[in-house]
C-alpha cells in the first residue's frame, strides 16, 4: 500500500496545468541558448505562481498587431483530463506534428500563447505560420532600417562639421576686427572688449543650455526609435492565412491528438488571450458570497444544536 502511494504521488504532481512558472516558447535548441534557431524565443504565458520577472520578451513583441490589438491566429484547446500526465508542454512534438500535417517548415511555426486560462483541465495554444519568404522580407526590412539610420547619422555629423567650420570663420573675423580696433583706441576698446566678452559668455551659456535641452529631447526620440528597431516585428501579411489553416486542420481526421494531448477544439480567432490570466471578478464575488453564507449557516446550526442540547438536559433534570 505504501509503495502504491509512493508511485502515485509523483504522477499526481506531474501536470501541465496549472502553470508552475512562466512559459517560454519557440526554443528549438535547448543546448545552445544563443543559437540562431532560438531567435523567436519569447514568454508566451505569465503565472502568478512565480514571483520572478518574465525570463524573455513577450511573444506579442514579435508581431505587429492592429490598432485594436487584434491579430489572426489558430487557437487549439486541449483536454488534459483525457491526456497522459506531463509536467510541461511538449513543444517539440507539437511543432513536429503541426509541421507534418500542414507540410511547412517547423521553424515557420510561431507560438504566441500557451496558457491554462486558470484551469487545471484545459490548455489553450495559439500560433501562426510564417510564409516561406517572411524571413527574407524581414531581413531586407531590417537592413533598410539600419542603412537609413546610418545615413541619418552621417548627415547629422556632416551638418555638425559645417557648423563648426562656420563658427571658426566667424571667430577669426571677430578676432581680426578686434585687433584693428585695438590699434586705434587701446584703453576704450579694452573696456568694451571685457563687456562684450562677459555678454558673449552669458549668451553662449544661454545657447548651450538651449542646445542641451533640445539635445536631450532628440536623444529621447532616438532611444524610442532604437527600441522599435530592436524587436522583430512580423506583419500579418507575412503569415499564412490563419483562417485557412484552421479550416485545413479541422478537415484532418487524424488530428484528434497532437503530441499525445487530446484535442477538443480548433478555431480561428483574431483575439489573443491574455499573457497573464486574470480571473473573472464576478466568479470570485459569487464564491465569496457562497462561502460567507455557508459560514453563517454553520454558525446558526451550531447555535440551534447547542440550545436544543441544553433544553433536552433541562427536561431530564425535571423528570
Amino acid at each position: 500500500m505504501f509503495l502504491e502511494w509512493v508511485i502515485l504521488l509523483p504522477l499526481s504532481l506531474a501536470a501541465i496545468c496549472p502553470l508552475k512558472g512562466h512559459q517560454v516558447c519557440n526554443i528549438r535548441n535547448s543546448e545552445d541558448y544563443y543559437h540562431d534557431d532560438n531567435k523567436h524565443q519569447c514568454t508566451c504565458a505569465v503565472t502568478v505562481a512565480s514571483d520572478r520577472p518574465a525570463p524573455e520578451q513577450s511573444c506579442t513583441n514579435l508581431i505587429k498587431r492592429d490598432e485594436d490589438g487584434s491579430f489572426p491566429v489558430v487557437s487549439l484547446t486541449f483536454n488534459l483530463k483525457d491526456s497522459p500526465d506531463m509536467d510541461e508542454f511538449p513543444e517539440e512534438s507539437f511543432r513536429d506534428t503541426i509541421s507534418g500535417a500542414l507540410r511547412v517548415n517547423p521553424a515557420d511555426i510561431l507560438l504566441l500563447r500557451v496558457n491554462c486560462q486558470g484551469t487545471e483541465d484545459t490548455l489553450t495554444v495559439q500560433f501562426a505560420v510564417l510564409k516561406k519568404k517572411a524571413e527574407k522580407e524581414m531581413k531586407h526590412t531590417q537592413v533598410k532600417k539600419i542603412t537609413k539610420k546610418m545615413d541619418e547619422d552621417e548627415d547629422d555629423e556632416d551638418e555638425d562639421d559645417d557648423e563648426d567650420e562656420d563658427d571658426k570663420e566667424d571667430k577669426a573675423k571677430i578676432v581680426n576686427k578686434k585687433d584693428d580696433d585695438d590699434d586705434d583706441n587701446d584703453d576704450e576698446d579694452d573696456d568694451d572688449d571685457d563687456g562684450k566678452k562677459s555678454k558673449g559668455r552669458k549668451n553662449d551659456k544661454h545657447n548651450d543650455e538651449d542646445d542641451s535641452d533640445g539635445g536631450d529631447d532628440n536623444d529621447d526620440e532616438d532611444d524610442e526609435d532604437d527600441d522599435d528597431d530592436f524587436y522583430i516585428k512580423y506583419e500579418k501579411e507575412m503569415f499564412v492565412d490563419a483562417e485557412s489553416v484552421a479550416t485545413r486542420m479541422k478537415a484532418m481526421g487524424h488530428l484528434s491528438q497532437i503530441a499525445d494531448l487530446q484535442l477538443d477544439m480548433i478555431e480561428f480567432t483574431d483575439e489573443l488571450i491574455q499573457l497573464e490570466y486574470e480571473p473573472d471578478n464576478s466568479t470570485l464575488v459569487v464564491q465569496a458570497i457562497a462561502a460567507g453564507v455557508s459560514v453563517v449557516l454553520m454558525m446558526l446550526l451550531g447555535i440551534w444544536a447547542t440550545c436544543r442540547k441544553n433544553g433536552y438536559s433541562d427536561d431530564l433534570q425535571k423528570v
